[in-house]
């Protein structure tokens, strides 16, 4: 075991557990390939999630636990995705439309297709929205923006 994880090197922090002993590797790792979203899904009064660069670790479902999420208003799920040889991150987009308070998506450097964003006029409350370094048509983009309603701002 040593020798795949060799712990910290010279001059590196070194990280201790609850008892005071010396972690093989920062932070606690090995970490689970993937990440379940089910138990966020329960705090029923989450306003903020931030999921940035984390779609690539989560199901391809992931996104009904935080439609499940009824006062949710501000919702980063940017990154990943958006190079050629990175893996697809966050996918079912449509899990998230008629969320009825989300005011402010990031879906910045998301690989992202036509289909991925028909949803977004079904956000009644959507105000500020973030689309960045995506190789989705910005007409396409556009066109549907002008669909949402309470549309304030848009980085596309």
């Amino acid at each position: 075991m040593q020798a795949i994880y060799p712990g910290p090197g010279e001059g590196d922090d070194v990280y201790y557990d609850s008892d005071g002993e010396p972690l093989d590797e920062p932070r606690g790792g090995p970490y689970p390939t993937t990440i379940d979203l089910t138990p966020i899904g329960q705090i029923k009064t989450l306003v903020k999630l931030n999921l940035a660069y984390a779609g690539e670790r989560v199901d391809a479902n992931a996104l009904a636990v935080v439609r499940s999420l009824p006062a949710l208003e501000d919702l980063v799920i940017r990154g990943s995705g958006s190079g050629e040889n990175d893996p697809v991150a966050f996918r079912n987009f449509h899990h998230l439309a008629g969320h009825p308070k989300l005011r402010n998506l990031d879906m910045g450097f998301a690989r992202l297709t036509e289909a991925d964003v028909v949803f977004l006029p079904s956000l009644p409350n959507l105000e500020f929205l973030e689309i960045g370094l995506t190789k989705l048509d910005k007409s396409v983009v556009e066109a549907t923006l002008k669909r949402c309603p309470k549309l304030k701002k848009a980085h596309v």
